[in-house]
């Protein structure tokens, strides 16, 4: 990481201001700087200790597109230091080639392997965390039939899936807070704590990004169509199957959204989206209506 560039700063220090639970803005001589708190609990600690991981790659890798904050890990504290970024933050509209080419960039990270943290990873934040959720809160919020037919879904998609022979790493957390150009017009990601790597399911998390929801459910196909554009003419995901890699994106963002969502009008919106992927007939007029022609004319 970048060390030598950030300065020590110690939690005590007078000019310290809490904006989350383990996450202080530091003010250090005339800069600011973001402090991230090593956490107590087990799976807190994995996800802090994940960013850090992700982090000392996204610093250390020579990126052409995708932006991250220069960090490092103070030995003494085990704090993650980072430069602060948000003041000189630009709020034009994100352009879909740059916001593409910066995923890539992610997907194809070099990361250092972890078996622990990896192993955490596609226990609890990878998109097996669909059945734990289904089960505990699918099944309280929709009904048990739903649940049943989820676990059922899921399991013909991820036998059917042979996978791929690279690691695609996915953000986990990818929302409009957490990439932003800068005042200069450089494209920043931010919070890697739920960062993964998948090897069956590398256009899910665009899928996912490209549902839209204002009063209705929209979707925006042209991250799709940018995003294989934009794709190396070897790559291996020229022999995806687009259609399965959408169905389980409608089902696994459903999933999400009626898990989290207050609003009564959205949670029954994406139950209806819910029951599209879901029902094979219906999520081919779908997948038909939205992508393929779209992606493929």
């Amino acid at each position: 990481m970048v060390k030598d560039s950030l300065p020590k700063i110690k939690i005590n220090d007078n000019k310290i201001t809490r904006i989350k639970k383990n996450v202080l803005v530091a003010q250090h001589e005339d800069k600011k700087y973001i402090i991230k708190k090593k956490r107590k609990r087990l799976g807190e600690k994995f996800r802090y200790y994940n960013e850090v991981r992700f982090y000392d790659a996204l610093n250390k890798g020579r990126l052409k597109f995708l932006n991250v904050a220069n960090a490092f890990k103070d030995e003494e504290t085990e704090n993650l230091v980072l430069e602060f970024i948000f003041e000189d933050v630009n709020n034009k509209t994100i352009d879909k080639l740059d916001f593409v080419k910066a995923y890539q960039e992610l997907q194809f990270i070099n990361n250092k392997n972890s078996l622990l943290l990896d192993l955490y990873n596609q226990i609890f934040r990878s998109y097996n965390k669909i059945l734990l959720v289904s089960l505990f809160t699918i099944s309280r919020k929709v009904n048990w039939q739903s649940t049943f037919k989820i676990f059922k879904t899921y399991t013909s998609l991820y036998l059917s899936e042979v996978g791929f022979n690279k690691k695609y790493w996915v953000h986990g957390d990818l929302h409009l807070q957490n990439y932003f150009y800068d005042i200069n017009g450089k494209l920043y990601f931010i919070d890697f704590e739920n960062t993964f790597y998948t090897t069956k399911w590398p256009l899910v998390e665009l899928i996912s990004n490209s549902i839209i929801y204002t009063n209705k459910i929209e979707f925006n196909n042209s991250y799709l169509n940018v995003y294989f554009k934009n794709l190396p003419a070897d790559s291996e995901l020229w022999n995806i199957d687009l259609y399965k890699q959408c169905r389980f994106a409608v089902i696994s963002h459903s999933i999400a959204v009626i898990a989290q969502t207050k609003w009564p009008g959205k949670k029954k919106d994406f139950i209806d989206l819910l029951n599209i992927g879901l029902d094979k007939k219906r999520m081919r007029v779908w997948y038909n209506e939205n992508i393929k022609l779209a992606v493929f004319p």
